[in-house]
Order: structure tokens, then sequence, then C-alpha cells
């Protein structure tokens, strides 16, 4: 990517909003500002955004942060005071606060990690492990039509998930690599978790033999 920057002179904006939920025994991805650390030239052309949204579960207050170079983050702020509203100071306050304890992201972490646990657990008569190692969506391979198996999901079971090719894009001549997926978050507590895993499992091992949906590969997918 660093390359291509140059070559074609283009400036990087790093969305790292899910920077801090991984799964522990994977560890903390590397963040452009790091990866830097070994082309320091690049750093002109990088610009990090974080947020609270996801690190401390407070998308509502709408505060991050932007890191840059000295002259990058100067632009940038220079642009804001002309078009954006500013941050209201009790917010900047608990903001502030929130970014000075890791406590709470730590402990975040550990509930998500226990809820994929129980998504392995719970899947693994119907699906194989597909355990992310960062953020908190799961996505399962349902085979057949994903819109289909939304829909039927949500009728059946009320459990919501996003069909897979809803989100990524289908190449020129290619196949959308969301086809046959579809996207569970596992943002709700760890009971309401468990339940809903349960419905999915049941749902479609159930429905793989019934002709609702045509399920034709449950469990596999790329």
């Amino acid at each position: 990517l660093f390359d291509k920057a140059e070559k074609h002179n283009f400036f990087i904006f790093a969305d790292e909003c899910y920077s801090e939920i991984y799964r522990e025994k994977h560890g903390p991805p590397v963040g452009a500002l790091e990866a830097a650390k070994e082309r320091p030239e690049m750093l002109e052309r990088i610009f990090a955004f974080n947020s609270l949204s996801k690190r401390s579960n407070l998308a509502g207050m709408r505060v991050g942060t932007v890191m840059g170079s000295k002259a990058n983050i100067k632009a940038m702020r220079d642009y804001r005071n002309t078009v954006a509203p500013q941050v209201a100071s009790p917010l900047q306050e608990a903001a502030a606060a929130v970014y000075d304890d890791e406590a709470h992201v730590i402990e975040n972490r550990r509930l998500y990690d226990e809820k994929y646990e129980a998504a392995a657990e719970a899947l693994a008569p119907v699906f194989a492990d597909h355990t992310p190692p960062g953020g908190f969506f799961l996505y399962l391979p349902v085979g057949g039509d994903e819109t289909e198996a939304a829909k039927m999901l949500w009728s059946e079971t009320g459990v919501k998930a996003v069909p897979g090719s809803y989100l990524a894009l289908t190449p020129k001549g290619g196949s959308n690599p969301g086809r046959g997926f579809l996207r569970f978050a596992l943002v709700a507590d760890a009971a309401v978790t468990r339940e809903a895993l349960g419905r999915v499992r049941d749902v479609f091992a159930e429905g793989a033999g019934h002709g609702r949906v045509a399920f034709e590969n449950v469990g596999g997918g790329a």
C-alpha cells in the first residue's frame, strides 16, 4: 500500500476503529502508524482514525481521534474549524477519562472472546469454527441464497442477520465475496447471544432438509 501511495501520489486514510477489538490469542493488529516506523517518509501520507464507538461501546458520543504528521493535523484542524461542528466540552472531558482507562477495554475483549467461544461450541453441529482474529462480526457460510436465508431466519427465529453480498462489491467479471454468507453481530450480552446462536443452529440444521431455502452447502464456504 505504501508503494502504491508513493507511485500514484495519494494519501492513506486508515480507519482503525476496531484496532482494540481482537482475539487475545492473536494479539493486536499492526496499525498504519506502526507500519510507518519502517517507512518514516510515509508519515506525511497517513491519517489514522480511531473512535470510542467500538473500543468503549460509546458510539452515541461521536468522539474519536485522528493522528498523522504535524503538517497534516494542522491542515485538518484548520479545515474542521471551517466546515465541521466542534465537540462539546463535556463530551471531550468524558472522552479523555474513557481514553485514560484500559481496564474496560480489556474486559470488553474478554466478553467478545467468551461469545466467540460460545458460537464455536453452539454451532459445531452445523458449521465449522469461523472465529475471526478481530472485530465482533461472525460470518457464517449458509450456501444458496443468503437474502432468503436472512428472511427465513428472521421470520422463524427472530434473529437478524445481514446478507453478506450486501456488504461487498461484485468485481467486474467475478462473484461477490459475500455471496452465500450471513453476517451476525455478537454485541448482545452473553445470555441473549447464546439463545440466538442456539436458534441459528437449530433452524439451519432443520432447514437443510425441509426445502424452505436451498441450503446446498451448509457449513461449507470459501
